[in-house]
């Protein structure tokens, strides 16, 4: 299995907020405001013991994203 290390991946994430956000006060047009969720997780030995573990913490992160985006709380 090849490991892609990504050191600037917090800074792209931020840039992609940026432009979605950018995109959304901008667009004249509501169907061309769209909100995309992301979320992102990167293996911790000492927290995973599977990949499904690392997949649940970015959906859980995703779900805290949309969230976010959409003006609303997250309480769970």
């Amino acid at each position: 299995m090849k490991v892609i290390q990504c050191e600037n991946r917090d800074a792209l994430l931020r840039a992609f907020d940026e432009a979605c956000a950018e995109t959304r006060s901008t667009a004249e047009d509501a169907w061309k405001k769209v909100d995309i969720a992301r979320g992102m997780a990167v293996y911790d030995p000492g927290e995973d013991n599977a990949a499904d573990d690392v997949a649940r913490r970015a959906d859980k992160l995703m779900c805290e994203n949309k969230w976010s985006v959409k003006g609303m709380k997250t309480e769970r």
